[in-house]
């Protein structure tokens, strides 16, 4: 399993434990006049992970690549990238509609620029319009290297969101 693969399996299961966790009966923090986060979701259409990026935009860090193809993950859409000989890849898995208020509950301790938060997996949380989603690079190299290329991507993916609304 690559490491992308066991990053997804990993949040994955952080997602259903801490969903199992909650109750019916809490509260929720919810403003005056929003509506609920499945009505977001009505709201808002699809988002194909793969339109988000294309292969120009990963070739800097992965070098030649596939392109881009869809990939199992979590949220609404998913797509992985990677390079001929399979040693380097992205990943880009984008949340559903009204998701992005848990990014809270599962903060990674490491903060970074552009509301990016950074885990021991080499995962890039962030906010895209309301959706929680994430950001992996796969390269192998140090962890510096692995944040200025995630940061670079979630701007990309930001901008290329940006343009197709």
């Amino acid at each position: 399993m690559t490491r992308f693969r066991w990053g997804v399996a990993f949040s994955i299961v952080n997602v259903l434990l801490l969903t199992a966790c909650g109750s019916d009966d809490e509260p929720t923090e919810r403003g005056v006049g929003e509506a609920p986060a499945a009505d977001a979701s009505a709201e808002q259409p699809r988002v194909d992970a793969c339109t988000l990026l294309d292969a120009g935009d990963v070739e800097p860090y992965i070098g030649a690549n596939d392109g881009g193809k869809p990939d199992d993950g979590i949220g609404e859409s998913a797509c992985a990238w990677e390079n001929e000989d399979g040693t380097a890849s992205v990943g880009l898995d984008v949340g559903r509609p009204g998701t992005a208020s848990q990014l809270t509950e599962f903060a990674p301790s490491d903060p970074g620029p552009d509301g990016i938060a950074f885990d021991e997996l080499s995962t890039g949380w962030f906010d895209l319009d309301g959706r929680m989603s994430q950001v992996q690079v796969v390269v192998f190299k140090d962890e510096a290297y692995e944040h200025d290329a995630m940061t670079d991507l979630v701007g990309k993916v930001r901008a290329h969101y940006e343009t197709a609304q």
